[in-house]
Formats: C-alpha cells, sequence, structure tokens
C-alpha cells in the first residue's frame, strides 16, 4: 500500500505499508513507520486485489475483490447489497482457523433508513437482524440483542469561523445543552453520559474528566460578553445530521435546537441523506467556507480502542474530519505516536485535558446499541460488527 496511489486506505491503516507472502494462508507486514495500533488496523481492512488498486483503485468500494466468506453479487445504491457464498473460501472445513463457518448461503443487506420500518421487518420476517433500534421498538419485535458499544454520540462545530473561533461562544453553546437530560429522557438511558469521544475501552481516556455542566445562565452571559467584543453571535448556525444517524436523533436535534434557541443563538435544523452529509463532512477545516456555522450532531466508533486515532480524524490540524486545530493538542499528538503502554496512555490524556479545555467538541453519551433478531442465533460484540460467518442455528 503506497503513498502514490493516494487512497483512503492508506489513511486507515496510518502509514505506508509492504507485504510479502509466506505460505498459502499467511504475509508478512512491515511498515515505513511505527504504527502501534496497526495490528488492529489491519483487521479492518480487506486484502484485495492489487492489480484493482494499482490499475483500478475508483473501482475499490464499489467492485468488491478478495477472498473471504462471501462474494460481492450485486449493489443496488441506496436499496442494498447482495453478496453469496464462497465456493473457494479457504476457512471451508477449517472453522477454527477461520473463525466461524458459511451457515447461510445469501445475505442481503437492504437499507432503510427508518427506525420503525426496520423494526417491522425484523417482526413480520422479512429480516433477521434490525439495526439500531430503540429498546421499545427491540422489544416489540420478539427477540432483542443489546449490549454496550465504541460509539459516541458527540457535537462538532465550525470552529474556525467568525463565531466559534472565539472560546466564549463555544463555552456558551456547550454550556446551553442539557446532555444529561438528554440521555436520560430521549435516549431513555442507552446512553452513559460523555466528556470525551471515546469511552474507557480507549487509551487515552481520562476517568477524571467530567461531561460540561448545564448552566444556561453563565451561557447568555458568555454571548452578551462576546457580542459586546464584535463577535457576530446572532450568525445562523445550521445544526445537521446524517438522517437515521442513531435512534431518535430528530428528537435529539430539536431538543437541542430549543435549549440553543433559549439562550439566544439563531438555529436552523437539517437532516441529510448520507451522500449529502459525507460531502458536507469529510472536510478539512482549511477547505470549508468561515461562514458555513455548520454544526453535526453525529456518531463515532472507536474500534481500535485508541484515542489517537479519534484524534487523527476529528481534531487533528490536518484531519480529513477535522474543523478544529490547537497547536497545543497537535504536538502532545505527535509525541503519543510513537510511544507504548502508560507512557502513550499518559501523553494521550494530557492530549485529551487539553480538548476539553478548550471547548471544541461536545459529547452528549457511549451509546447501548438494541437490535431486533429473529431466526438467527447471534450477539453483538464491542465492536458491534456484523459477520454472517458468526451466525449460528440459523431458523430456530
Amino acid at each position: 500500500m503506497s503513498e502514490e496511489l493516494n487512497s483512503g486506505l492508506l489513511d486507515f491503516v496510518g502509514a505506508p505499508i509492504s507485504a510479502v507472502a509466506v505460505d498459502e494462508y499467511t504475509i508478512d507486514v512491515r511498515l515505513r513507520t511505527r504504527i502501534r495500533s496497526c495490528c488492529r488496523r489491519c483487521i479492518s481492512s480487506a486484502i484485495t486485489s492489487a492489480k484493482q488498486l494499482n490499475e483500478a483503485i475508483d473501482t475499490y468500494d464499489t467492485n468488491l475483490i478478495g477472498t473471504g466468506p462471501y462474494q460481492f453479487v450485486e449493489w443496488n445504491a441506496g436499496q442494498g447489497i447482495n453478496y453469496t457464498a464462497n465456493p473457494d473460501w479457504w476457512g471451508h472445513g477449517n472453522p477454527w482457523a477461520a473463525r466461524g463457518s458459511v451457515t447461510v448461503e445469501n445475505l442481503h443487506y437492504v437499507f432503510r433508513a427508518e427506525e420503525q420500518v426496520r423494526a417491522s421487518m425484523v417482526a413480520a420476517g422479512e429480516a433477521n437482524i434490525g439495526v439500531w433500534l430503540s429498546s421499545e421498538q427491540c422489544a416489540d419485535v420478539g427477540g432483542c440483542a443489546v449490549a454496550p458499544s465504541v460509539e459516541t454520540i458527540f457535537i462538532r462545530p465550525d470552529t474556525h469561523g467568525p463565531m466559534f473561533s472565539d472560546i466564549r461562544v463555544r463555552e456558551a453553546f456547550h454550556l446551553a445543552i442539557d446532555t444529561e437530560g438528554i440521555v436520560d429522557t430521549i435516549l431513555a438511558g442507552e446512553a452513559t453520559l460523555a466528556a470525551q469521544i471515546c469511552n474507557a475501552t480507549c487509551t487515552g481516556h481520562d476517568p477524571a474528566l467530567v461531561p460540561y455542566p448545564y448552566d444556561p445562565d453563565r451561557s447568555v452571559e458568555l454571548l452578551a460578553a462576546a457580542a459586546a467584543d464584535g463577535v457576530p453571535v446572532d450568525m445562523e448556525i445550521n445544526l445537521a445530521a446524517r438522517e437515521a444517524v442513531f435512534p431518535r436523533s430528530e428528537e435529539v436535534i430539536q431538543a437541542v435546537q430549543a435549549m440553543l434557541t433559549e439562550v439566544g443563538f439563531s438555529v436552523s435544523t437539517n437532516f441529510y441523506d448520507p451522500e449529502t452529509f459525507g460531502q458536507m463532512v469529510v472536510q478539512n477545516w482549511k477547505d470549508v467556507p468561515e461562514d458555513r456555522n455548520l454544526v453535526i450532531i453525529h456518531g463515532h466508533g472507536n474500534e481500535i480502542f485508541d484515542m489517537a486515532t479519534s484524534y487523527q480524524y476529528y481534531y487533528s490540524c490536518e484531519g480529513i474530519l477535522s474543523v478544529y486545530c490547537n497547536e497545543e493538542a497537535e504536538a502532545l499528538w505527535n509525541e503519543a505516536l510513537p510511544l507504548e503502554g502508560d507512557a502513550r496512555n499518559n501523553k494521550l490524556v494530557e492530549m485529551n485535558r487539553v480538548l476539553h479545555g478548550d471547548w471544541g467538541n461536545g459529547y452528549i453519551g457511549h451509546q447501548d446499541l438494541a437490535y431486533g433478531v429473529q431466526g438467527v442465533d447471534w450477539e453483538p460484540s464491542l465492536a458491534h460488527s456484523i459477520l454472517a460467518k458468526q451466525f449460528g442455528n440459523i431458523g430456530n
């Protein structure tokens, strides 16, 4: 995986790598620079066709090539993806080494934005698993699997514009939001109140950090002070989310809008389809107009279990999802990257405290995720990946 490919895969893995075949089922992977979480990153990266990557990398996302238990059949944009069992999979007959076996011949992933539609499909026997339901919907379908996750609902403002570049405005914004009330009522307690972007599973999590308090009176004071100094606190905020990004997301957005309006912010709300939302969000702050004033409420999963990865994407000065830049935090992040063990954790905790004190991104909760399940034996893992090779007792 070379720099010449300029691939998103390279950005995910973290450094250029080379791989040499040792035998039929083993490769020797080498990195140009040391990346602590490389093994975890590689687990989440497909081993695909070198010919495709070198000659047609633009097809990587739409023409899936690999040696896994299932092979790609069809993608209907906006509707679903179909797979069928791969008769040439190396894992047939060796389930221990493959960590699973093929028990389902055909797989159909169907995209349905509405939570209730997903729940109804499971209840009617039209689907075996309905993802990310509310606890009430999950209970209604008859089979329910609920588990803590590495997903965190967070709030990301454009911090480089004339309004949110002022720390008083950022603080006022976060103080205006009753995150505890949102978790307890709208999310029905199905999350743990958050003070940072990854939970206790990740290196760099700081148990000493406390969630931003709810203090609307202080929020009003800070806005008034910023306005007196000429900060344009009356700029309209576009409070946005991707459609059905998490259960009850519409209610959360509406509640946050009301809270912000109450203290004096001007807020409109919008929900975007995944493609449009991605185009808006996958940009570095240097490429975003200063007057955009976008605030997203979104979910982030740290399946790598390392705060450095979350920082890379959502906080670093060059991050592909970052509308934030703090030179002190950036220096600490770079110092942490080559470190191991306690030294790495302590440096990332120090970085995390800088972020918290700068009132950049805000946080609502670390999510528990619920799935409606029928006709298949499956339980979610901490990473909440759905691997068909781990299905059991099909039809029972």
